[in-house]
């Protein structure tokens, strides 16, 4: 079975090209050169010598799908480097802007592209890096990559590992196929139960699986002097000491919803501003059309000078600017909640003491959004009206702004530690 994946991959890899085209993201798979030998797993040779300064020292390879994911390992990078024999990193990503941002995590020392999932690459790849463990994050289930590690005596785990229901159906139909891959996984720590029960139905051994929680939610508060930056932009723009909320990783369906939202509460509130901050930097333009539909004046984030004078929105169009401008919001909607995609990290604005809103499509961050309503640091919202009914009672100063981001920080602090708990059940592979 595994020589049919890989006799059919190229018809997998192209039809995940045309997904990605007619989904609007096109302008992300524009790739050099560089990017190609790294996706055929041909790495430079100064780029793996620069990796081990001693033939003894150890290196782990730690695979992320895109930017959520190396956020997600960040918090578990930063606890290892704290290690005293600490070991060097190489960090692949199977996007070009994951590969950027990871490029941009002091704990990382180096950031590459994947080799695709096809014989020939990963054997280049492993032969030229020989790295001494694998840690995939999340569910970055690659058949051949798994299976060529396991025979070259790499040892296999799994960081923040998640299973969800829709992809553990998928999975099922093909366990025969899954089970001898996922057997070699020496630890894997995962988010919660459910995932422990899945991977386990799948093969990976139970003596292997611990519950860890979520990493992603370990996140620190982001520098004060970025946050300080940040504000400066803001009354750059003229925004002054005006009420000032986020809309954070919206994909596409949301932004209408949100504009309108938007609108209405501004229709009680005239000096409220927002922050609106695509998923996907590459759908900046059809987020304009929209803004420019509703009647809202918007300036993007990297005009030098705002193009519009004191401005409704400011529109993100560059990834890593979101954690810094949280703390400068009065409240926050995070993303792929009013569409059916599962939600992004919504502890993010909480870690900052925002409050959060977020839609009723919970289904990969279900038991963190269900802590933040509990605390009252969190409210579903199901439309446009609710949304600006939400940002009525939580962008002003009052007793009911003041709860609530007790409450996001209350559910924060809930949710911490699990950086801690991967380390110490990833320990045997992480470090000698």
């Amino acid at each position: 079975m595994l020589w049919i994946y890989q006799f059919v991959f190229p018809i997998l890899a192209a039809g995940i090209l045309l997904k990605i085209v007619f989904a609007g993201r096109g302008r992300a798979l524009r790739e050099g050169r560089g990017e190609l030998r790294q996706r055929l797993g041909l790495v430079e040779p100064r780029a793996v010598a620069s990796l081990r300064e001693t033939p003894e020292e150890r290196l782990v390879w730690f695979h992320a799908a895109s930017v959520g994911e190396v956020l997600a390992a960040t918090p578990l990078l930063k606890a290892l480097a704290a290690e005293a024999n600490a070991p060097r990193i190489l960090m692949t990503t199977t996007t070009v802007a994951g590969r950027d941002k990871a490029l941009g995590v002091a704990e990382v020392d180096a950031a590459l592209l994947a080799p695709m999932d096809f014989y020939p690459a990963i054997r280049t790849f492993l032969r030229r890096v020989r790295p001494d463990a694998l840690i995939l994050v999340e569910t970055e289930l690659w058949p051949m990559t798994l299976r060529c590690a396991a025979d070259a005596g790499i040892a296999i785990g799994l960081a923040n590992g998640r299973m969800r229901e829709r992809s553990f159906r998928r999975y099922s139909r093909l366990s025969g196929f899954f089970r001898p891959l996922l057997a070699p996984f020496a630890r894997a720590a995962v988010q919660d139960e459910n995932a422990a029960k899945r991977f386990a139905a799948l093969g990976v051994s139970e003596s292997a699986l611990r519950v860890t929680g979520n990493v992603k939610y370990d996140q620190l508060p982001p520098a004060p002097a970025a946050v300080e930056a940040a504000r400066a932009r803001l009354r750059a723009l003229g925004w002054g000491e005006d009420p000032v909320w986020i809309a954070g990783s919206t994909r596409r369906g949301e932004e209408p919803v949100l504009c309108t939202a938007h609108t209405l509460a501004a229709e009680r509130i005239p000096s409220l501003r927002w922050i609106l901050a695509p998923r996907h930097p590459e759908r900046v333009r059809e987020a304009e059309r929209f803004l420019r539909e509703a009647g809202i004046r918007f300036t993007r984030w990297s005009e030098p000078l705002a193009a519009e004078k004191n401005p409704s929105c400011l529109l993100i169009d560059e990834l890593g600017v979101l954690p810094a401008l949280y703390p400068c919001a009065r409240t926050a909607f995070v993303g792929g909640t009013l569409v059916e995609i599962g939600g992004h990290n919504v502890l993010e604005p909480a870690v900052s003491g925002v409050p959060v809103l977020f839609g009723p499509h919970i289904g990969s961050v279900r038991e963190v959004a269900e802590g933040l309503t509990a605390s009252g640091g969190g409210r579903v919202v199901c439309d446009a009206a609710q949304t600006a009914a939400a940002l009525l009672a939580w962008v002003l100063p009052g007793e009911e702004h003041d709860r609530a981001v007790a409450g996001a920080a209350n559910a924060a602090e809930t949710f911490s530690g699990a950086a801690a708990r991967t380390l110490a059940h990833l320990r045997p592979l992480l470090l000698l």
